[in-house]
């Protein structure tokens, strides 16, 4: 209807792996890990082995963590996808960390609303995270900051326009 804004309700489809997450940490310690918790000043959790930490409990090709518990293997998790998906957002730990779900839906949200659908959409709301995400550190951590990645999934991945497109270029297939 003309005139209503969207809104976005986030659903969480991972969970971060903390080294003091419950399962994450007995696996740890029954390795011979040695996990300490996260600090008041706001630093995370980590895993340590020979005088170096690590703040994740999984990590690809980390040989030398995996001898106290800090393992590769992936969580799965599948999500029926239904026509009130709008977007699929991935991200680094350097948006999650300081950003909420609800708040990236709520930025997506917001610059959809403001492009009323224009192009450039999507590279304005990655844009717009990071941007946001960015902030966020500063105000946190000073002149410190994680990595910041975003890619944005729009979904359906196709909309009227493409149809038109690939209807167009089926016709003109049939017609030579």
């Amino acid at each position: 209807m003309p005139g209503d804004k969207l809104k976005l309700k986030a659903i969480d489809l991972t969970i971060d792996h903390k080294p003091d997450s419950p399962a994450e940490m007995k696996r740890i310690l029954q390795m011979g890990g040695h996990v300490t918790p996260a600090g008041a000043n706001g630093s995370p959790s980590r895993v340590w082995h020979n005088l170096r930490g690590l703040a994740m409990s999984r990590s690809i090709g980390d040989h030398a963590a995996a001898t106290v518990g800090v393992i590769a293997e992936p969580e799965i998790t599948e999500y029926d996808l239904v026509e009130d998906d709008f977007a699929i957002i991935l991200a680094s730990d350097g948006v999650w960390e300081l950003l909420s779900s609800q708040s990236v839906a709520d930025i997506t949200a917001n610059v959809v609303n403001k492009s009323k659908g224009g192009e450039g959409v999507v590279q304005e709301i990655c844009d717009t995270i990071v941007d946001q995400s960015s902030y966020m550190w500063k105000v946190e951590e000073g002149d410190y900051r994680d990595d910041i990645t975003v890619i944005v999934l729009m979904l359906p991945w196709i909309n009227d326009e493409m149809r038109k497109m690939v209807a167009d270029a089926k016709a003109t297939l049939a017609a030579s």
